[in-house]
């Protein structure tokens, strides 16, 4: 059943972000993680400890603010230019170079800012391939 104003493109931004930003905050935190048991002075595992369970707690809600938009803003408008071949080989592709693209793009907005950076790598391309899923899964339960 179609409602007003509503396309499978836009329904599908909620449930894509949800779960995009849930796993963008756990690929963050565990950078930090990996980096707290890396590091080689004992005070350093416990400060990494701290910024991964922010990053957790951070990540999803800031992740998951940014995610929305950018799938507001650009994901819409790749899917629906996309169309039918999105459930292909080439929309994965398309997902996958879409993501790199954008997390570029808000590398060289932010300043290069390392942090900034690592989020964008760790949450665009999980975003992309979630959302793809998810609009593929819409346009199914509108054909009859």
């Amino acid at each position: 059943m179609r409602r007003f104003g509503s396309s499978p493109e836009t329904r599908a931004i909620a449930p894509a972000t949800l779960q995009a930003a849930a796993l963008g905050a756990i690929l963050l935190a565990s950078t930090f993680l990996l980096e707290g048991l890396t590091s080689e002075a004992n005070y350093e595992g416990a400060l990494y400890l701290g910024l991964a369970a922010s990053a957790l707690l951070g990540g999803f809600v800031f992740g998951g603010l940014g995610i929305g938009l950018a799938l507001m803003l650009a994901g819409v408008l790749i899917a629906r230019l996309a169309g039918d071949s999105l459930g292909s080989w080439h929309g994965i592709a398309v997902a996958i170079v879409s993501a790199l693209i954008g997390a570029a793009a808000f590398g060289a907005i932010a300043g290069r800012e390392e942090f900034l950076t690592l989020a964008a790598a760790c949450f665009a391309p999980p975003a992309a391939l979630l959302y793809r899923r998810q609009v593929l899964l819409e346009r199914g339960f509108e054909r009859p």
